[in-house]
């Protein structure tokens, strides 16, 4: 798309789904007939009518050096790659060792999600260590391809909040039960706190959960992965929130 000045003026290569990305893609969709108007659902996510369109427009015409059609990955590399993957492979390697601001895959991820939450210019982006919301957001762009929509929030965005903000957004589904490749949402301890905010990965018939997240133990940024048992996150009053 950053061929096409009409549709992406900036034509900006960065590497992460970023807002111009999103805007560049609901002009791209308007023009095409993906959506009728900016409001439509899915409106500034590829999805699946997005992406024929893309491979339509764009991989027809131009050939690889073995003569065999372009997929849209070439041309519009999708954000559960490359840069994403390479962060999320790295978090592993760290796993229990603290994410300072300035260690390199903080400052990677915090670029990858657009500076959602710390910005470069912020007093303190360079002593705020990697934040459990920070993971979630970059997690729900990588595997899902989505930038969560925050327009129109009232307050902070602790991860035990997400559940009140998007309820009063009427924003994404809070849900009781857990789904794979969503946020787990674990309310404040006491009044005051902030609570959590974790990335379910994948669930057992038993209805355990394994979830990824960073910043356990507190202030440490570090990465963990574990394993909850049912009875314990029901225990612990959590909420799900579906992004799709």
């Amino acid at each position: 798309m950053a061929t096409n000045p009409e549709v992406y003026p900036e034509a900006l290569v960065t590497g992460y789904y970023g807002d111009k990305t999103e805007e560049a893609v609901k002009r791209f969709q308007l023009k095409h007939g993906v959506i009728q108007a900016l409001g439509d659902d899915g409106a500034g996510r590829v999805g699946p009518k997005t992406r024929q369109m893309l491979q339509k427009i764009f991989c027809n015409v131009p050939e690889n050096d073995n003569k065999t059609p372009m997929t849209i990955d070439a041309i519009m590399p999708s954000s559960d790659e490359s840069e994403g993957e390479q962060i999320l492979q790295e978090l592993k390697k760290r796993k229990g060792l603290k994410n300072n601001a300035t260690d390199e895959v903080t400052k990677r991820t915090r670029k990858f999600i657009g500076y959602e939450f710390v910005f470069p210019d912020d007093p303190n982006f360079e002593i705020t260590v990697f934040q459990c919301t920070e993971y979630v957001q970059f997690k729900v762009l990588k595997n899902l391809g989505i930038k969560i929509n925050w327009k129109g929030r009232v307050g902070r965005r602790d991860g035990g909040n997400w559940p009140a903000q998007f309820t009063a957004l009427n924003r994404y589904k809070v849900l009781d039960y857990p789904k794979e490749n969503c946020a787990m949402s674990f309310p404040a301890a006491k009044p005051g706190g902030t609570g959590h905010i974790a990335f379910v990965e994948e669930l057992k018939s038993d209805g355990a959960v394994r979830i990824t997240e960073v910043n356990i133990p507190a202030d440490t940024g570090a990465y963990n992965e574990r394993w909850l048992p049912k009875n314990i996150w029901e225990a612990k009053n959590v909420k799900f929130i579906d992004f799709i």
